[in-house]
């Protein structure tokens, strides 16, 4: 059947056992209806119009341009579909093209009922909105629209053309391959299997959101908001700029944020294993939980709000680390934690420190008890405090043997303490021979075994029985080397020998070096930038000067 002139009616119906074409004329009519064979049906004169298209049946494709706005009732079958009209464009029925399915509107596509089944979709419009569940559609080959679009899939789909609207919806019953560019500025990703970046995959958005059993959008992508994301058996996101983390974002398993700007977290992380990778990390707000958060960045982690609750914090901070001070931060472990500049963690419950731990200067509060189990310090500046808990008592454990010397300099400023109206510490092997340490225990006590440089014990009405090594004196020319204020006490004792006596037994009392503190140290507002141990020695000159610590500052 040749269509080369005009027809104008209300109902029109097209038969034909081979083909249809229209090599010229047009189609006026309010319905038009029709079947076709093996030739198919292409009627794409531009004044076509038609109003409504109901039932069409094709043996091979079917192409359709219309000049006025269409209603597609259905169900139109074909291998391949092609509706171009100018206006709006309505699907209220089934559309079946197995080969390709093409929508190209210069108004809006929306889908009131119906379904699509095609193999690949393709398209144009002001926006679209293809939300029928019964939709199956194998391949989104790109769709560009002004405004929104969505599109509802009840089986696996793989985008692989260009997805360029003002924001998108994808809604899959199955896994979401992106092997091309989806850009928008909401992108959400929404599928009951996997969502994947392939090849020449990658996301460009403002904000984007989703949820699936699993998502790894692992290409070059640039988010500037990862918004609400739920996963189940991991999510990793790779993204070149900035990131603000607005969430939640929340998985089962693991989430791995790897990203080459700064990352800001102002929402909710939730998942067993976190890992954070950026230019620099801030938590500003929102609550960040995991049994275990590895960080690696080479800047700053700093945070300024929000609640940390993390079972064990490694990583390697190239800045500044600070946690705890001004939003809150409760970690029971820290292990092989390193950072550049300084490291303040002020830690609302109980803390175990482990394996490496390295920073030009520490200062570590935690709250109730303290463990430095093993492990090796490095850091010119250490300050460990063992805050009292709601009970008032405080608990300094040191386990196995831990090693501590300077980052920089020939000694370590080194300050353990307990900050409670009742307090134990216990060393079984703190070994620091090139460290001026000060035990600031005050009304508590301290026993077990120590090697230092130097050592001074600050405490009033508790005790110390303390074995080891003071400036590689032992016996009890260790205790007569050491100080202790207010004043030496028979019960402060280091191997078996007053601390700070003049004189033990027959040993006369030695005096070998200069011991001083230059800075008040005030463990309730500890921060690194009043925190400022300066030890100097001089083994030449034979007097002492007392340290500037007293017991109120304890």
């Amino acid at each position: 059947l040749t269509l080369a002139g005009g027809i104008q009616t209300g109902a029109l119906s097209l038969i034909a056992s081979g083909g249809i074409a229209q090599p010229g004329g047009s189609l006026v009519a309010d319905s038009l209806t029709g079947s076709a064979g093996a030739g198919g049906a292409t009627l794409t004169q531009t004044g076509n119009r038609i109003g409504t298209l109901l039932a069409f049946a094709s043996g091979g494709g079917f192409a359709l341009t219309d000049a006025h706005s269409l209603i597609v009732s259905g169900p139109l079958t074909a291998s391949t579909a092609s509706l171009n009209v100018t206006g709006d464009l309505t699907l209220a029925g089934l559309v079946s093209a197995p080969d390709g399915l093409s929508l190209v509107a210069s108004g809006a596509i929306s889908q009131p009922a119906g379904s699509i089944v095609a193999g690949t979709l393709s398209g144009q419009a002001s926006s679209a909105s293809l939300n029928a569940s019964g939709n199956r559609i194998a391949t989104l080959s790109g769709f560009v629209t002004t405004g929104d679009f969505s599109l509802v899939d009840g089986q696996g789909l793989t985008v692989t053309g260009v997805v360029d609207p003002n924001t998108v919806s994808l809604a899959v019953g199955g896994d979401l391959k992106l092997n091309s560019l989806v850009t928008g500025g909401t992108v959400a990703l929404n599928a009951t299997g996997a969502v994947t970046e392939g090849t020449g995959g990658k996301i460009v958005a403002a904000t984007l959101t989703g949820a699936a059993t699993s998502a790894a959008l692992t290409a070059g992508n640039e988010v500037t908001t990862l918004g609400g994301f739920t996963t189940k058996s991991g999510f990793a996101l790779t993204n070149v700029p900035a990131l603000s983390v607005t969430g939640p974002v929340t998985d089962g398993q693991s989430i791995s944020l790897n990203i080459a700007g700064a990352l800001s977290v102002a929402g909710t992380i939730q998942a067993p294993l976190v890992n954070l990778n950026a230019a620099s990390l801030a938590q500003t707000g929102g609550t960040l939980t995991a049994n275990t958060l590895s960080v690696a960045t080479p800047g700053d982690f700093t945070q300024s709000g929000g609640s940390l609750a993390v079972t064990t914090i490694g990583g390697n901070v190239g800045g500044r680390l600070d946690l705890g001070n001004a939003g809150g931060a409760a970690i029971a472990n820290a292990v092989d934690l390193s950072a550049g500049t300084g490291m303040t963690l002020a830690d609302s419950g109980t803390l175990r420190l482990a394996g490496a731990l390295s920073a030009r200067a520490v200062a570590i509060t935690a709250t109730g008890a303290l463990t430095l189990d093993g492990g090796k310090i490095v850091a010119d500046n250490l300050t460990l405090i063992a805050r009292s808990d709601t009970n008032g008592a405080a608990v300094f454990r040191q386990t196995g043997q831990t090693v501590i010397q300077p980052m920089t300099g020939a000694t370590s400023a080194v300050l353990l303490g307990l900050q409670a109206p009742r307090g134990t510490m216990t060393l079984s092997g703190l070994y620091a021979p090139t460290g001026d340490v000060v035990l600031a225990l005050g009304a508590g006590g301290v026993s077990g075994n120590l090697t230092v440089g130097q050592l001074l014990v600050n405490g009033t009405g508790g005790f110390a029985n303390l074995t080891g090594r003071v400036a590689s004196r032992t016996g009890t020319a260790a205790a007569q080397v050491s100080r202790i204020l207010p004043s030496v006490a028979p019960i402060y004792e280091l191997n078996g020998c007053a601390i700070g006596a003049a004189s033990c037994g027959d040993n006369p009392s030695s005096i070998l070096t200069n011991f001083q503190i230059t800075s008040v140290l005030r463990p309730d507002i500890l921060t690194l930038a009043i925190l400022d141990l300066s030890v100097t020695r001089d083994r030449d000159d034979p007097t002492l000067t007392l340290p500037n610590i007293s017991d109120r500052d304890y």
